[in-house]
C-alpha cells in the first residue's frame, strides 16, 4: 500500500478494535504495483508513534523480504507469515524458512492443518500411529511437527472451543526425532 493508505489502515483498525496500538502489523500481500520501501516507510512511521509495535510481512519469499528489510533504518521485520503445513512445503523449499531461522524471524504458518487434506492411506496411518504414541489428536501431531522446526509458529483455526483446547495441547507434545523424520518424508498426493 501506498504510505497515507498504510497509515488510514492502521487508524482504521486502531479504532475499529478500540485499542492503541497493535502488537503485530502485517503487510498481508506484496504488491508489485507500489515500491516496498514506501510501504516499509509507513510502518517505520507507525512505530515511532506508538501505533504499531512489531513489524510482520505475509507471503513475502526471500528477495522480496530482503528489500523490504533494507528499506528500514529503524525496525526489523519479526515475521514473515505464509502457508506451511505437512503438505505445503514450500517454505523448506524456497529458502522462507531458512531465511527467518537465520534472520530470527517467525515463520506464522497459516492452513497449519492442511485443511484435512492429507490424502493418502499411508500418511494417514503415520500420523495416527504417532497421535496414538502420544495420547494425541491428529490436528495435535500436525502442529507439533510445525512446532518442532523451531522458529514457526502455527496459527490454526479454532471454531470451537474444544478446537482451540486441542490446539493448545499440541504444545505439550514432544515429537521423537524419529517421528519428525517420519513425517517429514511425507509427500503429497500426485492429483
Amino acid at each position: 500500500l501506498p504510505f497515507e493508505d498504510v497509515v488510514r489502515s492502521c487508524n482504521a483498525s486502531l479504532r475499529r478494535l478500540g485499542i492503541k496500538q497493535i502488537d503485530l502489523y502485517q503487510v498481508h500481500w506484496p504488491n508489485p504495483r507500489i515500491p516496498i520501501s514506501e510501504t516499509m516507510s509507513a510502518f517505520e512511521e507507525l512505530v515511532s508513534q506508538g501505533k504499531v509495535r512489531y513489524v510482520g510481512v505475509s507471503n513475502f519469499p526471500v528477495p522480496l523480504l530482503e528489500e523490504a528489510q533494507s528499506s528500514m533504518s529503524k525496525q526489523e521485520i519479526q515475521s514473515d507469515q505464509v502457508r506451511y503445513n505437512l503438505l505445503e512445503r514450500s517454505p523448506e523449499e524456497d529458502g522462507v524458512l531458512d531465511f527467518c531461522r537465520k534472520n530470527s524471524l517467525t515463520l506464522v504458518a497459516y492452513s497449519p492443518l492442511a485443511r484435512g487434506e492429507l490424502g493418502s492411506s499411508h500418511a494417514l496411518t503415520l500420523v495416527d500411529r504417532i497421535a496414538q504414541a502420544h495420547g494425541a489428536t491428529r490436528a495435535q501431531v500436525f502442529l507439533a511437527w510445525l512446532l518442532s522446526k523451531g522458529s514457526v509458529l502455527p496459527i490454526p483455526k479454532a471454531s470451537r472451543a474444544e478446537h482451540l483446547t486441542e490446539n493448545i495441547g499440541a504444545a505439550d507434545i514432544a515429537l521423537e526425532p524419529k517421528e519428525i523424520a517420519q513425517l517429514d518424508r511425507l509427500q503429497p498426493e500426485s492429483s
